[in-house]
């Protein structure tokens, strides 16, 4: 079983910075506090685009951003939507 236990808690986050982590799809993301939601980019075949996934302490059925450690320098950009 998965463990869906993040090391950064929701109340820690910084609106804008950016994250290592683990999802299905990223390892990487930039936390949005106004819209309580990570970003980051996902490629899906020949596309690629930005996709909103929510911290543990929010959703407990679909997919979520687990949060490992803040990232000075992020590996490219994540504009918010």
């Amino acid at each position: 079983m998965k463990d869906y236990t993040p090391k950064i808690a929701k109340k820690d986050l910084e609106h804008g910075a950016y994250y290592s982590g683990r999802c299905r799809n990223a390892n990487e993301a930039r936390w949005n506090a106004e819209r309580n939601v990570f970003v980051h980019w996902r490629t899906k075949f020949t596309n690629t685009y930005l996709e909103e996934i929510r911290h543990p302490e929010d959703e407990h059925r679909f997919d979520v951003f687990v949060v490992e450690e803040k990232l000075e320098v992020p590996t490219k950009e994540i504009p918010f939507k």
